[in-house]
């Protein structure tokens, strides 16, 4: 009678440990899940005007043209915009 309590006990254990790994993240362990809720939740995202890709308003390349901050998702993005529009006024 004992014994078929303890294999029960050690039967329920096993599927315990087997549904805790299989569902719940381990601890110490990176869960990309919340990295990626605290990503969507915490920051704004701007639009660069030039390849029209939304970054993240932290990394952005920030530059001023005439008076207004313009965001841009790299220095190339912004070289290609400059060049754009300096060729459009020698036109």
């Amino acid at each position: 009678m004992i014994l078929r309590i303890v294999i029960a006990f050690l039967i329920f254990y096993l599927l315990y440990r087997a549904v805790k790994m299989l569902f719940l993240p381990a601890k110490g362990k990176s869960d990309h899940l919340s990295t990626f809720r605290e990503a969507i939740s915490g920051e704004d995202l701007v639009e660069d005007p030039y390849c029209h890709t939304y970054v993240p308003l932290s990394s952005a390349y920030k530059v001023s043209i005439k008076g207004r901050i313009v965001h841009f998702c790299s220095r190339e993005c912004f070289e290609r915009y400059r060049s754009e529009k300096e060729g459009e006024r020698d036109v």
